[in-house]
């Protein structure tokens, strides 16, 4: 259902990009992740327009202090693996839909209620997905206060051919990968007062 949900919302932005009047980048799923459960997509359904440049809350944390708090700020078809790592580390999850233009006040939000931001994308991480989210920390300015980011995506070099979700695991996106990413990016207080 969640794929059938993306599938709708990819084809809602659709929509709403061919009336916008600018350049955006949209990051989507894959026709290939596309599953019919409980029923059919029908194409010619009328679907009311995204406004370009709005992401969508999934997932909120429960945790309720901010320090503890992780937020994982998803693009295209990272955002279904990104859910399940989500529910297991109890973090926020929002599927940006747009790198542009892109959504500040959702960013100023998750800066603002969060302890770390987290972005995944399956896109080679200088120049992309997560670099456009530093870059929008970095104009909310004294807006925020300073947050960590961490950026999980492809790594600068060529990778193998072959099958996609194995190839995506081998990198570490998939829903274990960046659960264990995030999990070795998290300090406890606990950890730190032993160190000293």
């Amino acid at each position: 259902r969640d794929v059938i949900k993306q599938f709708v919302d990819d084809r809602v932005v659709a929509d709403a990009h061919r009336t916008f009047d600018g350049t955006a980048d949209i990051r989507t799923l894959e026709i290939n992740d596309v599953l019919v459960v409980d029923g059919t997509i029908d194409a010619t359904d009328t679907l009311e327009p995204l406004p370009v440049g709005q992401a969508e809350l999934i997932r909120e944390s429960r945790k309720t202090n901010v320090r503890d708090r992780i937020a994982i700020l998803a693009f295209g078809a990272m955002v279904t693996p990104a859910i399940a790592a989500g529910e297991a580390l109890d973090a926020t999850v929002v599927n940006m839909r747009f790198v542009k233009p892109i959504d500040l006040a959702m960013i100023e939000k998750i800066a603002n209620s969060h302890g770390l931001i987290v972005t995944v994308e399956e896109h080679v991480i200088m120049g992309g997905a997560g670099s456009a989210c530093a870059e929008a920390l970095v104009a909310l300015g004294d807006a925020i206060p300073m947050v960590p980011i961490v950026h999980l995506g492809l790594p600068d070099r060529f990778t193998d051919h072959g099958d996609h979700q194995i190839l995506l695991s081998l990198e570490g996106l998939d829903a274990k990968g960046i659960e264990a990413s995030i999990r070795g990016k998290i300090v406890s207080p606990i950890a730190l007062k032993a160190a000293s």
